[in-house]
């Protein structure tokens, strides 16, 4: 509760939930925000969004696989 984490142990948990998405109907960075706060991990989506992009991870659009 309030602690810091640091952007690897954040970086791994975002890798982790898309990772473990459905490719067919990926998560939006709402969806992941959400996931991450039933974590313990608390950001807000433009946050998620900017790490993502970060990690080279595309946008739920783009992860979409048919």
């Amino acid at each position: 509760e309030g602690e810091a984490m640091s952007w690897d142990a954040v970086k791994a948990k975002l890798g982790e939930i898309i990772e473990n998405e459905d490719k067919g109907v990926p998560l939006s960075d709402d969806e992941i925000v959400l996931k991450l706060k039933d974590q313990g991990i608390e950001l807000a989506r433009r946050t998620v969004a900017k790490y993502r992009k970060i990690a080279g991870i595309p946008p739920a659009r783009r992860r979409r696989v048919c």
